[in-house]
């Protein structure tokens, strides 16, 4: 059984079928772990979660932040205009998707084959035990029937740049939120920069501060950083599909790890408009 890993498909499903023929992907015997921004930007969102979907137990994905942009659009009717999602909305399918996208994780592992998922950052001070937890909590409540009120909250509410203090309180779980869906670069005094997206050599990503574990992270959510592939500890795979660039699949079973690249979307001049 061959294990792939897929950086941020954004939509781009033309381009992720491209990947899964040159890597011969067989959902009869291989899995797919994609790491979360499955939806948004790209042209075919619902045709991404139809196949992902579709594959059942051969493929494992975690929650991005565009996938809680569109779990959150869900909950009101006038947000259903989005011009990326509303063509979403329309599919006859689409609660039942929404419904699949709410159970999926955030934050996966597999002790077994030495790695664990995330979409975006592991605080540098958690154990991956910590961030197991704190994950499952949260699944917990997306998974509940307040699990939009909760999201919306946490969604128009500033994030602390420092880990709260207080536990289980509404600011600790909006961080921890933000920590698997939208951290880049923190400070070796753990305060985060919730804004900054280009590469500024000035500034330190998380993982540079993390120790390595038993297990290898893989993440996306970083389209500036690109590939990251040097690292003992992490594997970053958002190399920039929905920008023109690259989508990257790993294969996790073999080591070395195995890159293998198709050319990111391409748009036409009527979608650059």
């Amino acid at each position: 059984m061959a294990v792939y890993a897929v950086g941020d498909i954004h939509g781009c499903y033309d381009q992720l079928q491209d990947l899964l023929a040159t890597v011969h992907f067989d959902p009869l015997s291989d899995q797919l772990w994609a790491v979360g921004d499955l939806v948004n930007r790209g042209p075919k969102s619902l045709q991404v979660l139809q196949y992902l979907h579709h594959l059942g137990d051969a493929c494992q994905c975690v929650l991005g932040n565009h996938e809680l942009s569109l779990l959150f659009r869900s909950g009101e009717e006038k947000r259903r205009t989005h011009p990326y999602f509303s063509s979403f909305f329309e599919a006859r399918d689409a609660e039942h998707l929404l419904h699949w996208l709410r159970h999926r994780p955030l934050f996966h592992q597999d002790p077994v084959k030495g790695w664990c998922m995330v979409h975006a950052s592991v605080h540098p001070e958690w154990t991956l035990q910590q961030a197991a937890s704190y994950a499952q909590t949260l699944e917990y409540i997306l998974q509940s029937d307040d699990w939009w009120a909760f999201l919306s909250r946490a969604l128009q509410t500033p994030t602390a740049i420092r880990e709260p203090d207080q536990k289980g309180s509404d600011a600790h779980l909006f961080f921890c939120l933000s920590i698997f869906t939208r951290a880049r670069y923190c400070s070796p005094h753990a305060d985060f920069d919730w804004h900054s997206k280009k590469i500024f050599p000035d500034k330190t990503p998380w993982f540079s501060l993390r120790s390595p574990e038993n297990m290898r992270i893989i993440y996306g959510h970083w389209a500036a950083m690109g590939l990251v592939h040097d690292q003992t500890h992490v594997l970053g795979l958002d190399s920039g599909c929905v920008w023109g660039k690259k989508l990257t699949a790993a294969r996790l079973d073999q080591t070395p790890v195995k890159i293998t690249q198709v050319l990111g979307w391409q748009k036409t001049p009527k979608q650059q408009k």
